[in-house]
């Protein structure tokens, strides 16, 4: 949590017990209908990427601080989502001409890794933007729901860019994305409103992206199957762009019950560390003993608490040291 000293406080309550008060993630409007389960996304407020680059702090840095966290799943698993979000600025926006909105001066706020793809969100100079997409190499090829497309490459192996004066979009093809510029199509459409999103195909995961408030960390992994618990049935990472540290994750909770989804929400300042998880079982019948929830998450918190609502369990904690966790 050292790398995270001098954030300055991000929206968003405590762990105060009870259900909290939630409110739709940001980046469930550009999730839509067919994508692939497991389904994984999470946001960055771009306040919290900024503060890690003016402390100066590496990747090496960030891996080693947020393992002295990682140990309490409720801390360590948005610590994940921060990393991983990091590693997918730094190497996802690389030659595309779109890092420097991202760096201390840049004009993005947001940072959506959803569907494989990296939407940074903020208010932009469209013709500056398309200028520095072009130089670093791609083309002017469409437009698309008020976005002008540009492509770097040709086939699955091509990289796709859209600009518009509020979003800028990329999307790489590869192992998990053989036609980019299909991908981003399909995001710039779910946002748009133009066609259906995932949201009305699960009333499970809708639940889990509007179950807790809005923070600087946003993060959300589903999959109608179940198996959250097991290995490599959700966790932190997931989306486009990024990859994971492996320091915590949903799976290293040491839990039985079948669950199909986990959110999680966390705010970063000065003294302390406030997260959220939210984990939904498959039925109620599933979901796992209060005081076992209580042994598996947030023992290393300041206070926590854990609320059971039907099939939801809701896990808040404070953190008041964040070079401690304690």
């Amino acid at each position: 949590m050292t790398t995270l000293s001098g954030c300055s406080s991000l929206p968003g309550g405590g762990g105060g017990g009870g259900t909290p008060n939630g409110d739709r993630a940001s980046y469930d409007s550009w999730m839509a209908a067919g994508v692939s389960e497991p389904v994984n996304a999470f946001t960055l407020d771009l306040e919290v990427y900024r503060t890690l680059q003016e402390e100066g702090e590496g990747t090496q840095t960030q891996t080693e601080t947020s393992s002295s966290m990682g140990t309490d799943p409720l801390a360590g698993i948005p610590a994940t989502y921060l990393f991983a979000a990091a590693l997918g600025l730094g190497f996802g926006l690389m030659r595309t001409g779109l890092a420097s909105l991202v760096q201390q001066d840049g004009s993005a706020q947001r940072a959506h890794f959803v569907d494989n793809g990296i939407v940074l969100e903020g208010s932009f100079d469209v013709e500056s933007v398309g200028s520095s997409v072009s130089g670093a190499g791609a083309q002017e090829v469409d437009s698309h729901a008020g976005a002008t497309l540009y492509r770097n490459g040709s086939g699955s192996d091509a990289t796709v860019i859209s600009v518009s004066g509020d979003t800028a979009v990329v999307v790489r093809g590869g192992e998990n994305v053989s036609d980019p510029m299909a991908r981003i199509r399909r995001l710039l459409d779910a946002n748009a409103g133009n066609t259906d999103r995932f949201r009305g195909e699960s009333d499970d995961y809708d639940s889990l992206v509007t179950a807790l408030p809005t923070r600087g960390i946003m993060a959300v992994t589903y999959s109608s199957d179940g198996g959250l618990f097991e290995s490599g049935g959700g966790g932190g990472g997931g989306g486009g762009g990024g990859a994971t540290s492996g320091l915590a994750s949903f799976s290293d909770l040491d839990l039985s019950g079948n669950a199909v989804g986990g959110a999680t929400s966390a705010s970063f300042s000065t003294e302390r560390l406030e997260s959220s998880v939210a984990i939904l079982y498959e039925s109620e019948s599933e979901v796992d003993a209060k005081a076992d929830i209580e042994a598996a998450v947030g023992g290393e918190a300041a206070s926590s608490s854990v609320t059971i609502d039907g099939r939801m369990v809701y896990v808040e904690g404070t953190y008041e040291d964040p070079n401690t966790g304690n």
